[in-house]
């Protein structure tokens, strides 16, 4: 009999017998697919009456090693007795309860069970029980609930790892977000400014705490002012720590001076121990208790890690670990971390202290090579200087202004053949021989002479012009000066008097090089109100016209100057004729003040003016003469306050900069405006102290006396400040 019976039409189901019927739910309950178990209950005892095949597969354990036993001696160690008993108060109130849990087999294999819970009806408890041997004696009512689980290992273990994925990549992004941050704060110029932040960066998102001590003949903890009794150890004294180090030192103590000679990169520090007074470990101890004096509670041992350079230890990086059976531990993600983190900023010190060491050896030979120019009582001095090469500093021009003898000024303007480093060395030499030989005296056409032969002596590689000449007070005459002078192959100076330029011909000669014949000089008076320029062919040369009209544009741009000062004059010249230079500029201009001094106020000329100057303290007082002509050629009154602005912003370019200072003033009409230039791209920091701030007390004149700030310039910066009115 197949079940099915056939009528007219098609065929219809067989109804089972009742017997069948009864059989069917057993039936269901052993191969439903998912383990099921009936549990007895009675006055808080359970005891399983029956289990199906696979609760049997499943869990690992037979129907008879399990039936009449309670579900106890089976649970996992994992399973917690107040979970159990939330279950069965949530079954006891009607509702089907639902968990997953742990669950170990006897073969030791470990498995995740998806649990349900449910009740029978009482009017079909009692039926089953009266017959069940298993029933837990007792006086209490007797209750039974049906237990079925499914495998879900599979399903929880992706889970799991699903879980450790995420929170190891948001972990990879944290330590490379770090890591993002301490690069961007190592590219800080202030080497242990950078320390102390990569310091803060690190605890306590990595570890509780943490400091940096950098190594400059001795120990120095970033951040604490230890003085010279703790952190300024001399290298000859640690010198002799290392030859005195005992093997397998378990308190640190004479580890560190290994890390600190390089023989081992690390070691664990105890701060609980009083340490030799020979040892690096007490000024290490001494420094961290000094800044924190918790840390023993924190952490009583410290993992201090050697931070090396290309050729030694350049700093020391202590932090605090939670601790395992003792010793500070972290776990190996955290040690890659810190690892890329201390050989980051290993490196990053390098290149600090290789840059501050280039910077040092290249602000000397620039200084050394970089114009120069005093101030002589009775005259009014201008000088500017550009090399073709912005970032260069320095190329082949040249121009000084001496005071050879008292009251006896020395002019000399130069150019040497080429725009390369090669040209500047030479030009360097060259600006020391005529120095020399000026100082020693003798006319302008003997001082060229002898800079010549010398020079052919030294067989120099490159040919030069040059125009040097002599301003003296004129006896007899107050307020005249004579002007004595020689040219070695080099451009005319220009005298401008009552409207009129000139050129100052006389004295020629061969280039400095090819000198055979003994020069000739020239000779003119100066009266107040004449100006004298010099200058170098760049001034006036382009591709587009001859040097002779550049000679004629320099005339006419001179004899239309209207203003009263050195300075005047020159910006004049350079907005008329060097607004876009294809060769290095250097200009000098001499000027007679007529008696009274200037009067500017009326004056028709540009309300600016420019220097450019060396990186070199002379350039602050000059700065100030320079703060002072203008202001009283342009009736300018606040003098003392721009005097203070203008030296604070000059002597801030002259300790952090390089290359040249340029100066420039701005009269704006309701004031003086300021803007000072140096090569440093590094911004000024409005921190008192702070070694890129605009000074210690200096920044307080700043803001008081100023609106002030700054923005980027070509390779450098430029900090501006405009004079507030009281």
């Amino acid at each position: 009999m197949d079940g099915r019976e056939t009528v007219p039409g098609g065929t219809v189901p067989v109804v089972a017998p009742a017997e069948v019927v009864a059989l069917l739910p057993a039936l269901a309950a052993q191969h439903v697919g998912v383990g099921v178990t009936v549990l007895a209950v009675r006055d808080g005892v359970v005891r399983m009456l029956w289990v199906n095949d696979v609760f049997t597969r499943v869990t690992g354990y037979a129907a008879h090693e399990v039936v009449g036993l309670e579900p106890r001696l089976f649970y996992s160690d994992q399973w917690s007795e107040v979970g159990v008993a939330s279950l069965a108060d949530e079954v006891r109130a009607g509702r089907a309860a639902s968990i997953t849990l742990p669950f170990r087999r006897p073969d030791g294999a470990a498995v995740w069970l998806a649990l349900c819970l449910t009740a029978v009806p009482a009017g079909d408890v009692a039926t089953v029980l009266a017959a069940a041997p298993t029933i837990p004696p007792g006086d209490g009512p007797a209750e039974m609930w049906i237990a079925s689980f499914s495998d879900v290992t599979g399903t929880v273990e992706r889970s799991v790892h699903l879980r450790d994925a995420v929170r190891a990549e948001r972990r990879a992004r944290l330590h490379l977000a770090l890591l993002s941050r301490v690069s961007d704060v190592l590219s800080e110029p202030d080497s242990d400014e950078a320390l102390a932040q990569v310091s803060a960066l690190l605890a306590p998102s990595l570890v509780p705490w943490a400091g940096a001590f950098v190594v400059e003949g001795g120990l120095r903890l970033v951040g604490l002012d230890t003085g010279r009794g703790d952190g300024q150890r001399p290298a000859s004294d640690r010198r002799r720590t290392l030859r005195r180090v005992p093997p397998g030192d378990p308190t640190g103590a004479h580890e560190i001076d290994r890390v600190l000679g390089g023989s081992q990169p690390e070691a664990i520090l105890d701060l609980t121990l009083v340490h030799p007074t020979e040892s690096a470990a007490a000024l290490v101890q001494g420094q961290l208790l000094a800044a924190e004096p918790d840390l023993a509670l924190l952490s009583p041992r410290v993992r201090v890690v050697a931070i090396h350079g290309s050729r030694s230890v350049l700093a020391l990086l202590a932090h605090a670990v939670h601790e395992s059976d003792g010793t500070p531990r972290l776990t190996e993600e955290l040690e890659q971390v810190l690892d890329v983190v201390v050989r980051r900023i290993g490196l990053a010190l390098d290149n600090a202290r290789l840059y501050a060491r280039e910077h040092e050896l290249a602000e000397t030979m620039q200084r050394s090579l970089l114009p120069q120019q005093v101030e002589i009582d009775g005259l009014d001095l201008w000088t500017y200087y550009a090399p073709s090469v912005a970032h260069a500093q320095v190329g082949g021009d040249w121009y000084d202004v001496l005071e050879v003898a008292p009251g006896v000024a020395g002019v000399v303007v130069g150019d040497v053949v080429g725009h390369d480093v090669e040209a500047a060395a030479l030009m360097g030499q060259l600006r020391s021989v005529v120095r020399a030989y000026a100082f020693e005296g003798g006319t302008p056409a003997s001082v060229l002479d002898r800079t010549d032969q010398l020079m052919r002596g030294m067989r120099a590689p490159r040919a030069a012009s040059a125009v040097y000449g002599t301003l003296m007070p004129r006896v007899g005459m107050p307020g005249s000066w004579i002007f004595e002078y020689a040219r070695a192959g080099h451009l005319p100076a220009v005298l401008v008097r009552d409207g009129q330029a000139t050129q100052l011909a006389q004295g020629s000669g061969a280039l400095i090089g090819f000198g055979r014949r003994a020069r000739t000089g020239g000779r003119a008076v100066l009266v107040p109100g004449d100006t004298l320029i010099l200058y170098t062919d760049g001034l006036i040369e382009r591709r587009e016209r001859p040097l002779r009209a550049g000679l004629e544009a320099l005339l006419a741009a001179a004899a239309r100057t209207q203003a009263d000062d050195a300075a005047g004059i020159g910006e004049e010249l350079l907005a008329a004729l060097a607004d876009s230079p294809e060769d290095d500029v250097a200009v000098v201009i001499a000027r007679v003040p007529r008696a009274g001094g200037p009067v500017s106020a009326s004056s028709a000329g540009p309300r600016s003016r420019r220097w450019s100057m060396p990186s070199d303290p002379t350039a602050i007082a000059r700065s100030r003469h320079a703060v002072l002509r203008t202001c009283e050629a342009w009736g300018i009154d606040k003098v003392a306050d721009a005097e203070l602005v203008v030296s604070e912003l000059v002597a801030n370019a002259v300790l952090h900069g390089w290359g040249t200072v340029a100066l420039r003033l701005f009269d704006t009409g309701d004031g003086l405006r300021i803007e000072v230039e140096d090569s440093n791209p590094a911004p000024p920091v409005k921190l008192d102290g702070h070694a890129h701030g605009v000074g210690g007390y200096g920044v307080q004149i700043v803001d008081r006396l100023a609106d002030w700030g700054w923005r980027a310039a070509n390779d450098g910066k430029i900090v501006w400040a405009r004079l507030r009115a009281r």
